[in-house]
């Protein structure tokens, strides 16, 4: 579920990407054009899923792949969970 909403925030900002079972690992520093498409995206998610990304994770290294996003979403809904 996390990874189709993590899909539908990338299309939202015009990013298309052909994703299967077995494509979780695509580097999206190949599809994200500018810092602005960046940002967009991080807002994006941040709607999507009502959290807040914190800053020390702002970085296309935290963003490189669909499983490592899908991985910083899942530790920060488990934080969110705990409060």
């Amino acid at each position: 579920e996390i990874e189709q909403k993590l899909v539908n925030c990338l299309e939202n900002v015009s990013i298309y990407i052909d994703v299967d079972d077995t494509v979780d690992d695509i580097d999206l520093e190949n599809y994200i054009e500018s810092s602005i498409q960046f940002i967009s995206l991080v807002i994006e998610i941040e709607k999507e899923f009502s959290i807040e990304i914190p800053d020390e994770m702002l970085d296309i290294n935290t963003f490189k792949t669909i499983d490592m996003i899908c991985d910083l979403l899942n530790e920060i809904l488990i934080q969110n969970e705990s409060f």
